[in-house]
């Protein structure tokens, strides 16, 4: 299987500081009962200027990637990410919701190029979680400012856009002009089958860990109107912040002092987040703790996070949260 991808970053507010190119990536591949984790070669760094009125600078690496595959349907679940002003170690790119690529690794062809997968994300200006919450939310939906990459020092990472096609001048069955390597060997690609990757149907998402970066999430899902995410976020914030209070209010929607998904009526469940909760989901280990009745099954099965354990005050930053 072979395939390129490009990542490059928009600046979002003043006071960006657009990191240098190249970054340093990685894939992780899921499907067909393996997981498989794929390094780059062959970087084509630079910065490109996007034509939006204003020339603003775009942050920009290509690389092409290859790897042996056994015939069968596959995810690329993961994107990570490492580089001066992003990370000295490989964190997960941000993603929008239900748009990881899929494709098929056909078994009667040497090869498959599943195409070009472009991914262009916001980056931002250094502050604390509140602030850039906030300017995230401003400029993309809930659903896709909810994923970010939180860098308090540097600036932060937030879902954009991403695409699936061929790179431009490259045509289907013309390879000339691009290389890929694959265990330090050079792959033959002129007999590749082009089948190109598509996007997922289901709303998987990918596991959102680090307690900055769920913090992230869960204020700019309670920003967005994720009720029970405000009630979450209000157990898991320090207390007397910023935070605590935003949550409180409801995203700045109420007084306080109340549950979120009391005031709004949203539909809780006992059983059916008790199945979730065994099934690994621990936002709603969170709410069985918080919306059982006191002493009962439910709430104790909320307390241990499904039988994890909990060591902080929600299960979301101990273990993960999932983007709903």
């Amino acid at each position: 299987m072979l395939g390129t991808l490009q990542v490059g970053f928009i600046p979002l507010g003043d006071g960006v500081v657009m990191p240098p190119v190249p970054f340093d990536l990685w894939l992780k591949i899921t499907g067909n009962g393996i997981t498989v984790e794929v390094p780059f070669e062959d970087p084509v760094p630079g910065h490109f200027t996007v034509d939006d009125g204003t020339s603003t600078t775009l942050a920009m690496t290509i690389r092409t990637f290859a790897a042996a595959l056994p015939p069968g349907d596959y995810e690329i679940s993961v994107i990570m990410i490492s580089g001066t002003g992003i990370s000295p170690e490989l964190v997960n790119l941000p993603i929008p919701l239900d748009r990881n690529p899929q494709f098929r690794v056909a078994g009667d062809a040497p090869c498959t190029f599943i195409g070009n997968v472009t991914i262009i994300d916001w980056r931002t200006p250094p502050g604390d979680i509140a602030t850039i919450s906030s300017l995230v939310q401003g400029v993309t939906p809930p659903e896709g400012g909810s994923v970010m990459t939180f860098n308090p020092d540097e600036g932060s990472l937030a879902s954009g856009e991403i695409g699936l096609d061929l790179m431009d001048g490259l045509v289907e069955g013309d390879f000339s002009g691009s290389s890929w390597w694959l265990d330090g060997q050079e792959v033959d690609a002129s007999e590749c089958t082009t089948v190109l990757a598509e996007f997922s149907s289901s709303p998987t998402g990918s596991l959102i860990t680090g307690e900055a970066q769920v913090m992230a999430a869960l204020r700019a899902g309670c920003a967005g109107g994720d009720f029970v995410m405000c009630d979450v976020l209000f157990f898991a914030a320090p207390f007397d912040s910023a935070l605590e209070a935003f949550a409180d209010t409801c995203g700045e929607r109420t007084a306080g002092g109340e549950y979120c998904a009391e005031i709004y009526d949203v539909d809780i469940d006992l059983g059916d987040l008790t199945t979730q909760c065994g099934d690994g989901v621990m936002i709603a280990c969170d709410q069985l703790f918080m919306y059982s009745p006191s002493e009962s099954t439910e709430r104790e099965i909320g307390r241990s996070c499904g039988g994890l354990g909990r060591e902080s005050r929600t299960c979301v930053v101990d273990h993960g949260l999932l983007p709903r």
